[in-house]
Formats: C-alpha cells, structure tokens, sequence
C-alpha cells in the first residue's frame, strides 16, 4: 500500500464468516492535490505493471482538475474473474481522499 500521508490513513478489513479475510480498503486523506496525484498515478502503474490492463479509467487525477471543484474524482478499476482492485482520487471539499481496494472475489465456502 502507497501513502500520501501515513498519519491520516485508514485501514478496513472485510472477513468471511469462516475467518477469511476477502478485502482491505485504505484511506489516504491529504491536503495536497499534488501528492494525491502522484501517488494515484504510482499505483495506476504498479497495477498494469504488476497485474496487467487497467479494466476501466474514469475521470482526471490531475492536481489541477481534481481542485477545481468538490467531489471531482477519478478512478481506476482492474478486474479478474477473482480479484478486484480500485484506485479513488476525491476531492472531498476540504481535502483529498485517496481510496486503495483490493478484494478477492473467489468464492469462499462458510
């Protein structure tokens, strides 16, 4: 996991009834479009590098659209048959939020 600014991340962990963890979601909060460009773009690389095309792509993480307005946003989805990876910029009005998920999508039996 990348961070913008390792003193406001936050972590969620999502298990399966059987004790299995199945996601992790971070939250990267950081007051510079800049960073949250930089590290957006960083782990939009190491996904295509590591697990091959980007899925979808939506939207600009550029410093520069993401502070013209709340709420501008960009995402980048990678998805397999079992494995989902999301990358979020956010500009949340006072802030930025960057979003890293990873979630496994094989099925698990409970």
């Amino acid at each position: 996991l990348n961070r913008c600014n390792a003193s406001n991340t936050f972590f969620c962990f999502n298990f399966c009834a059987d004790g299995t963890m199945i996601s992790l979601t971070a939250f990267h909060r950081d007051a510079s479009a800049q960073r949250v460009e930089a590290t957006y773009r960083g782990l939009q690389a190491a996904l295509t590098r590591d697990a091959g095309p980007l899925f979808r792509t939506e939207g600009s993480a550029s410093a520069t659209v993401l502070a013209s307005a709340p709420l501008r946003q960009a995402t980048s989805e990678l998805r397999f048959r079992d494995y989902y990876a999301l990358v979020r910029a956010t500009n949340v009005g006072d802030a930025y939020v960057l979003t890293e998920e990873y979630r496994s999508l094989a099925r698990v039996t409970q």
